[in-house]
């Protein structure tokens, strides 16, 4: 049964690089699928001339990316890069949403030196399939999302059909 992820901070980043993961093996079950249908439609003819292929050995139960049904992302402490978030949203079978809040100075603070500016303070664009909500009326600062998470998850209508 697919699962919902919610995870604000550094849970947020953990279910990110989960779902990183996840598109990763994705990947993986196709290329071994794409492999397999190849060598079924060969029969027992080898494209190498008789020296073994040198294959990875992946069984799995199910589709890797039928796993997640929706991703919430609050206050995601991640410098976003659209490849990868892209993938993310590949193995996400239902909504990927990202709250934000412009006034998270901490947040801000923390990624300053670095190059980029992180999704917990804007909006992620550029990436199909990516909802964004601005939850800075719910949030006065980084640490006050925990007291929010009510009010922000009725915002974004988690849950509803």
């Amino acid at each position: 049964r697919p699962v919902t992820l919610v995870g604000f901070s550094f849970g947020a980043r953990v279910i990110y690089s989960c779902l990183r993961e996840l598109a990763h093996q994705q990947d993986i079950w196709e290329q071994t699928r794409f492999r397999n249908a190849d060598d079924n439609n060969e029969g027992r003819k080898s494209k190498t001339f008789g020296k073994k292929k040198a294959s990875i050995s992946f069984e799995y139960d199910r589709e890797p990316a039928s796993l997640i049904a929706d991703v919430i992302f609050i206050g995601l402490p991640r410098v976003i890069d659209k490849k990868v978030l892209t993938s993310c949203r590949r193995v996400t079978g239902g909504r990927l949403v990202n709250c934000y809040t412009k006034n998270d100075w901490l947040l801000s603070l923390m990624f300053m030196a670095r190059a980029g500016i992180p999704a917990g303070v804007r909006e992620v664009r550029d990436v199909p399939g990516v909802e964004n909500f601005d939850v800075t009326l719910f949030v006065e600062s980084h640490t006050r999302y925990a007291d929010a998470i009510p009010s922000i998850l009725q915002h974004v209508r988690f849950s509803e059909p």
